[in-house]
């Protein structure tokens, strides 16, 4: 099984985004993340979403009207 973390965004808390290739594939995926057993690296948590390439192209090109959307809700 390949898998290689790529980069690591930390969002605050025990949340982080990590851009990841499996199988070949890119993935961006975002979730909780706790230390294991040794502190010396992360498990995800069992929330989260994993986001192919074009899933996360729809959600990007929609950041503005998301936000928007959270502007107004507040």
């Amino acid at each position: 099984m390949e898998k290689h973390t790529i980069t690591r965004f930390p969002l605050g808390g025990k949340r982080h985004v990590f851009v990841r290739r499996y199988r070949g594939a890119p993935y961006v995926n975002i979730s909780e993340y706790f230390g294991g057993k040794k502190k010396d690296r992360l498990i995800a948590g069992k929330k989260g979403i994993n986001l192919r390439v074009e899933e996360w192209e729809k959600l990007y090109a929609k950041v503005h009207r998301i936000n928007a959307a959270v502007t107004k809700c507040a």
